[in-house]
């Protein structure tokens, strides 16, 4: 019997960049006036106004909009410390 092969069809990444996002996002260094509280209002602004739902997406976008120092500091951080204010979650 012949064997048969079908063609590999792969799933769309669900968790996929936005295009030009380094483009469109306001980057954080912790110099100047610009303030931390600005910064995620701004970030959840563009999250809003793109439609990102994705919790992964966000945070992955929300890390790049980070520089310098502050980048360090963010990347630092060990898994599970970041507590959502809000919601009381732990992410």
């Amino acid at each position: 019997m012949a064997k048969s092969y079908v063609a590999l069809q792969l799933l769309a990444n669900p968790r996929a960049m936005p295009q030009d996002y380094q483009r469109k996002i306001n980057y954080f260094d912790g110099t100047g006036t610009y303030k931390a509280q600005q910064h995620t209002k701004k970030m959840t602004d563009y999250f809003e106004n793109y439609e990102i739902d994705d919790d992964d997406v966000r945070m992955k976008i929300f890390v790049q909009s980070l520089t310098g120092e502050v980048r360090t500091w963010f990347r630092a951080l060990g898994a599970h410390t970041i507590t959502d204010q809000i919601f009381g979650t732990v992410v």
